[in-house]
């Protein structure tokens, strides 16, 4: 199934008052619409699944594509399909049947939230930050195969994206699960983790910590992770262990004991 999504810009930007695409300014914009899109359809196949394990873009979600039939010839913009197209039948296709269609729709909703200013989808987010500078218009207009509107149109003048200093801040968090996977990929080790939520957590983490993971493979645990561009693991102690507490004295040995060196070459 394919549908339809009509882009329009208008600005001063190069190439649009000879209603031209420019690949220079519209180019990367472009690529980052498609990752956006092709993760919303990611995310709506891992929700569907029991253990789909999060981070990475599903399968499926690979063969999403964003086709591009027309350049508009109002301003410049583009006239392209969202389509989905497996090289065999999927199990449950009655949910991915219409993939296309559901992920071409949050897209849509996502770029009007975003453009107003309202947290979202970090990934839309990047698609409108690398549109030129210079538009002064923008609209997209969604219709399936039928030509039945599938979202109302999103009309956007100057964007007010969501400040990234209140919306991408680094944090901790905490969690109770089990440990359901460790990765050895070099250069890049982590722990998967089930939590008691059935959230799917995908957390980078030390060589130490994944062979504690290890240990704890089959104990019920509980951690600290910090969340930023992606997670990564601080902590992990079985559930039942004493919990962890900051006293002074583990405060200064922590301190001394391990920054001891560098704190002495520093005082020179």
């Amino acid at each position: 199934m394919a549908v339809e999504l009509r882009i329009v810009w208008d600005g001063d930007v190069p190439g649009i008052a000879e209603h031209r695409l420019s690949i220079a300014a519209f180019g990367e914009a472009i690529n980052l619409l498609l990752a956006a899109y092709r993760r919303i359809a990611s995310n709506m196949f891992s929700a569907a699944e029991e253990y789909a394990v999060t981070g990475r873009l599903h399968n499926l979600a690979k063969l999403v594509d964003v086709e591009i039939a027309a350049i508009e010839g109002s301003s410049t913009g583009i006239v392209a399909y969202g389509t989905f197209r497996p090289t065999f039948q999927p199990q449950a296709s009655f949910f991915v049947n219409d993939i296309a269609e559901r992920a071409a729709a949050e897209l849509v909703e996502s770029i009007q939230q975003e453009g107003n200013g309202q947290p979202r989808n970090a990934d839309v987010r990047k698609f409108l930050a690398a549109l030129p500078e210079g538009l002064t218009r923008q609209r997209y207009e969604l219709t399936d195969d039928n030509g039945q509107t599938l979202h109302a149109p999103v009309e956007l003048g100057h964007l007010n994206l969501p400040a990234p200093s209140l919306v991408d801040l680094p944090y901790l968090f905490e969690f109770t699960g089990n440990v359901i996977g460790v990765g050895f990929e070099p250069g890049k080790s982590e722990v998967r983790i089930r939590t008691v939520s059935t959230e799917s957590l995908q957390l980078s983490a030390t060589t130490a910590l994944v062979e504690r993971a290890l240990s704890l493979r089959n104990d019920l645990v509980r951690g600290m992770a910090v969340r930023r561009k992606e997670a990564r693991l601080l902590r992990l102690d079985a559930r039942n262990a004493e919990p962890f507490a900051l006293t002074p004295e583990v405060a200064r040995r922590h301190v001394f004991t391990r920054w001891d060196e560098l704190l002495t070459r520093l005082a020179q």
